[in-house]
C-alpha cells in the first residue's frame, strides 16, 4: 500500500464529508482551551515552552497553536476549526540555537470539536492530566483507553521493523495486528464504559493504522504498490472485522470499491489522516512520466517571451527571430543556446507537472479525483512553488468539481500570490547591481567591497526550495550578529527572473547585501566556489580570504561558533 510519511503549518482544514456533499458549506468555529501546565526539563535541549497541534490533510503539515503561559503556568488559547480533530501536546526545544516546537514527540492526545470551551491541566512530573469543560468525559475515557492499549496491545512494528517482507507477509502481519486490536477493544469496553465517540475513535485507530503501516512496509521492502492492493487489503480487513459484532459501521456507500478511503466520520482521527496521506503517495509513486522530454526552440521562445517579460533585450531580439522563423547567425545561435540552458529546466518541470496533474484528473471516482488533485497543487503551494502552479490552474479549475476543495485551494493560492507581488521591500534589504561585472575575478572583486568585515555568503536560487526554507534561520542568525562586524551577502545564481528575485527578497525579508547574477556571472562564481548544489554557504574573513567554501547552514550552532572565531 502506501508510504506513511509525515510531511510537511497549513491553516485550511478539509471536511472530507463535503467531498460527498457538494452543496454543503464549511464554517470555521472558534474553540477555547484554558488551564495550567507545568513542564519538566528532561533533556539539555528542553525549553519551557509548549504547544497544541494537529495535522492538516491538504498540506500534511502540523497546524501549531503556541501556548503562552504566565509565571504560574496559566494559559488560554483560541483557534478556529471546521470539524473535530485529534490534537496533540508538544514541548519546545532548543535545536542548534533555534527554538522550535517539537511535533514528533507526543506527550498526550485529546479530541476537540468546533465551538467547545475546554479545560486542560497538565503536570509533566509526576504526570497528572485532567480535562474539564466540554468533552471532558470523552477525553478522560480516551486517555484511559490509550494507557490500557499501550500495555495490552503489541506494537505493530514489533518484530518486523527494518525487515524486507513480501506483500503477502506484510498483509498477514497487518491483518493480525488489526485482529489483535479489535479483540482488545472488544474486551476493554465490556468492563470500561465509554461513549460511542470514544469507541468509534478506538475502532478507527484499529482500522487505519494497519493500512498505513502495510503501505509503509511495502515501500521499505521495495514492493510495487498498486491501488488494487489497497482495495484488496481493505476487503481482507473487512472480512476479518466481521467476526466482531460490536465494531462500529462505516458511514459510506456499500458499493464503493474501497469505502475506507471515504469515511467522513473518521475525518479528525489522526490514523485516518495518515492513511489518506499514504494513499496519496501511492498515486504519486504510480504516476507515469515520460523517460525523456524536450522542448523545441520555438516552444522555448514562446515560453520565455510570455512568462518572462523582463528578459534581457539581446535575448528578446533572438527569441523574436526564432518565433518569426528567421535564420540565426552564429552569434544568435550562441545566444539561443544560453537561453535554452537558462530556461529549459523550468519548461520541462512544467511539462512534467502537467502530465502528473492530468493523470490525477483522470481518476474515475469524483471524490478521489478532486481530493488528490487538490493535494497535489496545495503541497506545491506549501513549498512556495507558485511558478509551477500557475500553468496548471486552468485545467484544475475546469475538471475539479468539488466547490469547497476548489475554493479552499484557490483562496490560499491567490493569497500567496498577493503576498508575493505586494510585499514591501525592507529598508535593510540592499539591492545591489551586478550589471557589467565579468571575468574570473568576479567573486574576488565582490568580496573586496567588504574587507574589514566577516562575510557569510549565501548562494541561492529562486527555484530552490531548501534555499528559501533556510531564510528564516538566516534572519535569526543576522539578529545574533546585529551591530557586529559581520556582513550577510545573498547571491542569487542560475535564476531566470529578476522580477521574481526581487519579489522573493521582499517576501522573505532577506535583509542584507543582495545580488542577482546572470548565467555567465553565475558560472564564474560557481567555479570560484566549486558549487555543486544549492544552497551553498561560504565564510570569508576580514581580509577577504575565503576560509570555508562549504560552511554550515544558518540554522546550525556550528555556524555561530565559526563566525565568532573569525571576529576575534
Amino acid at each position: 500500500m502506501l508510504s506513511h510519511l509525515k510531511l510537511f503549518t497549513g491553516s485550511v482544514a478539509l471536511i472530507f464529508g463535503l467531498i460527498l456533499n457538494q452543496n454543503a458549506v464549511a464554517q470555521k468555529t472558534t474553540i477555547t482551551i484554558k488551564g495550567n501546565i507545568h513542564l519538566t526539563k528532561e533533556n539539555e535541549w528542553d525549553i519551557d515552552e509548549c504547544c497544541f497541534y494537529y495535522d492538516d490533510i491538504l498540506s500534511a503539515k502540523p497546524v501549531v497553536i503556541p501556548i503562552r503561559r504566565d509565571t504560574a503556568g496559566n494559559y488560554e488559547v483560541s483557534f478556529s476549526i471546521e470539524h473535530y480533530h485529534q490534537v496533540y501536546f508538544g514541548k519546545g526545544q532548543n535545536r542548534q540555537g533555534l527554538s522550535i516546537y517539537d511535533t514528533h514527540m507526543r506527550y498526550f492526545t485529546f479530541f476537540v470539536k468546533p465551538g467547545q470551551k475546554m479545560g486542560i491541566n497538565f503536570v509533566q512530573t509526576p504526570r497528572k492530566l485532567k480535562f474539564s469543560g466540554d468533552f471532558a468525559m470523552e477525553n478522560q475515557q480516551y486517555q484511559a483507553y490509550e494507557d490500557a492499549r499501550d500495555l495490552g496491545v503489541k506494537n505493530i512494528y514489533q518484530g518486523v521493523i527494518n525487515k524486507k517482507l513480501s506483500p503477502d507477509e506484510i498483509k498477514q502481519h497487518a491483518l493480525n495486528a488489526f485482529k489483535e486490536q479489535l479483540k482488545f477493544n472488544s474486551q476493554y469496553f465490556k468492563t470500561h464504559p465509554a461513549t460511542k465517540f470514544v469507541k468509534d475513535q478506538a475502532y478507527y485507530q484499529a482500522l487505519y493504522e494497519p493500512q498505513s503501516v502495510a503501505i509503509n512496509f511495502n515501500f521499505s521492502s521495495g514492493n510495487n504498490i498498486t491501488e488494487a492492493m489497497v482495495t484488496d487489503f481493505y476487503k481482507a480487513m473487512k472480512m476479518t472485522g466481521n467476526t466482531f459484532a460490536d465494531r462500529p459501521g462505516l458511514s459510506v456507500a456499500a458499493t464503493d470499491a474501497n469505502p475506507s478511503l471515504k469515511n467522513a466520520a473518521a475525518l479528525g482521527n489522526d490514523r485516518y489522516k495518515n492513511f489518506l496521506n499514504s494513499y496519496y503517495f501511492t498515486l504519486q509513486k504510480n504516476l507515469v512520466r515520460p523517460k525523456t522530454m524536450g522542448a523545441s526552440k520555438n516552444e522555448i521562445a514562446t515560453f520565455v517571451l510570455e512568462k518572462h517579460p523582463d528578459v534581457k533585450d539581446d535575448y528578446r531580439a533572438v527569441l523574436n527571430k526564432v518565433q518569426a522563423k528567421t535564420d540565426l547567425d552564429a552569434a544568435d545561435t550562441k545566444t539561443m543556446d544560453k537561453i535554452e540552458q537558462l530556461y529549459i529546466q523550468e519548461i520541462l518541470t512544467i511539462k512534467s507537472n502537467q502530465i502528473a496533474l492530468d493523470q490525477l484528473l483522470e481518476i474515475k471516482d469524483p471524490a478521489l479525483r478532486d481530493i488528490n488533485a487538490t493535494m497535489y497543487l496545495y503541497r506545491k503551494l506549501e513549498i512556495n512553488k507558485l511558478g509551477e502552479i500557475e500553468p496548471l490552474i486552468e485545467s484544475y479549475k475546469k475538471k475539479v468539481q468539488n466547490t469547497y476543495l476548489k475554493n479552499t485551494f484557490l483562496t490560499a493560492y491567490n493569497a500567496q500570490l498577493d503576498r508575493l507581488h505586494n510585499s514591501k521591500l525592507s529598508l535593510l534589504s540592499v539591492m545591489n547591481s551586478a550589471e557589467g561585472w565579468t571575468g574570473p575575478d568576479l567573486l574576488k572583486n565582490l568580496l573586496a567591497k567588504y574587507k574589514g568585515k566577516v562575510v557569510y555568503l549565501d548562494i541561492w536560487a529562486t527555484w530552490c526550495v531548501p534555499c528559501i526554507a533556510n531564510m528564516p534561520p538566516s534572519a535569526k542568525l543576522r539578529e545574533k550578529f546585529k551591530g557586529k562586524d559581520v556582513v550577510f551577502i545573498y547571491a542569487c545564481l542560475n535564476s531566470p527572473s529578476q522580477t521574481n528575485w526581487k519579489n522573493l527578497v521582499a517576501e522573505q525579508k532577506i535583509e542584507g547585501e543582495n545580488y542577482f547574477f546572470d548565467q555567465i556571472q553565475s558560472a564564474s562564481i560557481g567555479k570560484a566556489l566549486n558549487i555543486k548544489a544549492f544552497p551553498t554557504y561560504a565564510l570569508i574573513d576580514k581580509n577577504g580570504n575565503i576560509v570555508n567554501k562549504d560552511a554550515n547552514k544558518p540554522g546550525e550552532l556550528k555556524t555561530i561558533e565559526e563566525i565568532n572565531l573569525l571576529l576575534q
